[in-house]
């Protein structure tokens, strides 16, 4: 076994599980070179800082695989495709808090990032975080000076959240990542919602071939050890492949979580006449799952909250359907629409859902 690398804080008995090898975990296998699970050293860290860290008291099963891979096994590159909410970004905020040194995450939309920066701060531990898009003028130098005084990975973790575009050659920040490049002082590269590399890499999003040309080339050539982590909800084998070539990595490990989702049917109506289309569409999906609700959304507010709902309503309760009916209609904000959608489906509770 080879000891503990010196950017992990554990204790000094712990011991590495054997190189990693190219079959992916959590898929069926005979072979007995498949990865062997984390030992109890490994687990007792890994749950250690989870809890301490990041008050995660009862970590899941595939958090704590993932994080063994990361962080004990050098040059591992994990496709770890999960469903939304349930726990990815938890395996990036401890396998960066393990490793020390920088973890570069690549967020396609900057509000996923700027949402992520508040969480991921614990400066008691020793770990901050900034997202390099959101910063500019005085803060962007303020940044860029705290970075430089970086000379090690050991004695903290940097989480840095940026788009495609902040990795570009040429781009304000990219002076700064690929000096710090140069120090080795990159541990672990994040490409969050993975799928949109391929999806827009070779299309009108020409960022995320570029940004392979530009920052993360210096990234990959000066730090050898370098992890990488793709996360998805969604990303098919197809989109696997495209992404290992945009990106010039080849997994070690790819992970693969339940795929079920809620049962949800759409019905689109263009052209014809709506009400009928509706009415079948409600007696065609619903007869055989008479709980299910109905969401009724239209631009026109007058047909969804008059006749639309009336016909829905009347449908279902000629099939027998016990759910109910809502009209969500184009007036509405963004984060409202969200909001009656949650309270509809029962995902949080208010005292408007007494009403």
């Amino acid at each position: 076994m080879a000891p503990l690398p010196t950017a992990v804080v554990a204790p000094n008995d712990l011991e590495l599980a054997p190189g990693s090898t190219p079959i992916p975990f959590d898929l069926p296998t005979n072979d007995s070179t498949a990865p062997q699970p984390p030992t109890d050293c490994q687990r007792g860290v890994i749950t250690h800082v989870m809890e301490k860290v990041w008050g995660i008291s009862s970590p899941r099963e595939f958090q704590v695989e993932a994080v063994t891979r990361l962080v004990f096994e050098p040059r591992t590159c994990l496709f770890l495709i999960r469903k939304t909410g349930e726990g990815k970004s938890a395996v990036v905020l401890t396998s960066a808090t393990l490793l020390r040194g920088i973890t570069l995450v690549v967020v396609p939309l900057l509000g996923l990032g700027c949402d992520q920066v508040a969480k991921a701060q614990r400066r008691r531990h020793k770990v901050e975080a900034y997202h390099l898009d959101e910063n500019r003028g005085d803060d962007q130098v303020a940044i860029q000076t705290r970075l430089l005084s970086i000379t090690q990975r050991r004695s903290q973790s940097i989480i840095l959240f940026t788009s495609p575009q902040s990795l570009k050659e040429g781009s304000s920040w990219a002076p700064l990542l690929k000096c710090l490049a140069k120090r080795n002082l990159f541990s672990l590269l994040v490409c969050d919602e993975a799928h949109t590399v391929p999806l827009h890499g070779r299309s009108f999003r020409r960022e995320f071939i570029e940004m392979r040309y530009g920052v993360l080339k210096s990234v990959f050539h000066y730090n050898p050890s370098l992890r990488v982590l793709a996360m998805s909800a969604s990303f098919r084998s197809e989109e696997q492949n495209k992404f290992s070539s945009i990106m010039s990595v080849t997994p070690t490990h790819v992970h693969w979580g339940s795929m079920a989702r809620c049962g949800t049917f759409f019905c689109v109506s263009v052209l014809g006449d709506i009400a009928s289309s509706v009415s079948n569409n409600i007696a065609i999906y619903l007869k055989h799952n008479a709980t299910y609700k109905v969401i009724l959304y239209t631009n026109t507010k007058s047909s969804a909250e008059g006749h639309l709902l009336t016909l829905v309503k009347k449908t279902m309760a000629l099939n027998s359907v016990q759910g109910n009916a809502i009209p969500l209609t184009g007036d509405s904000g963004l984060m409202m629409k969200n909001w009656l959608v949650l309270l509809f489906w029962g995902a949080i509770q208010s005292p408007a859902s007494n009403l």
